[in-house]
């Protein structure tokens, strides 16, 4: 699976949440429920005028141990603050080297594998517990974290 390592500054995304646990996401997966709904009820489209800069969609998962995490549904805020965001989760996305995969939705998971794999036999670890999807017009790139052992 095609990959690249890439530099990203830190970025803090706007939003909605949910918290979850893997043995959920796992099972019956709450995750595309929570785009969908978003998208019926409105909830989405308020996102939009958060950064007209920026206007595809992100997916920010944060772990917290090993099993619980919370899943941001959002947009990237500007970096000079200028967007307001009351009522919305704040999820921040740290700097640092990402794996990153230009992916379909159904090759998720299959990236999340290569990555565990590609690490283990290349010297790298998770560098932290947030990944991301970027979503724009008919792409996916999935941002995984990573440092040198």
């Amino acid at each position: 699976m095609e990959h690249r390592i890439v530099k990203l500054e830190d970025m803090r995304i706007a939003g909605y949440k949910i918290q979850t646990t893997m043995t959920a996401v796992a099972s019956d997966n709450p995750i595309p429920k929570f785009w969908e709904k978003l998208e019926q009820d409105g909830s989405f489209a308020k996102l939009d005028a958060l950064n007209s800069d920026c206007p595809g969609a992100y997916g920010v998962s944060v772990m917290h141990g090993m099993q619980d995490l919370d899943y941001f549904i959002g947009r990237a805020l500007p970096k000079d603050g200028s967007a307001r965001v009351e009522g919305l989760d704040i999820a921040s996305i740290p700097s640092g080297e990402y794996l990153e995969y230009s992916i379909t939705l159904a090759e998720l998971g299959d990236a999340f594998g290569h990555a565990g794999d590609w690490m283990g036999e290349n010297g790298y670890d998770w560098a932290h517990s947030t990944s991301f999807e970027f979503y724009e017009a008919d792409s996916m790139k999935l941002y995984i974290p990573i440092c040198k052992m």
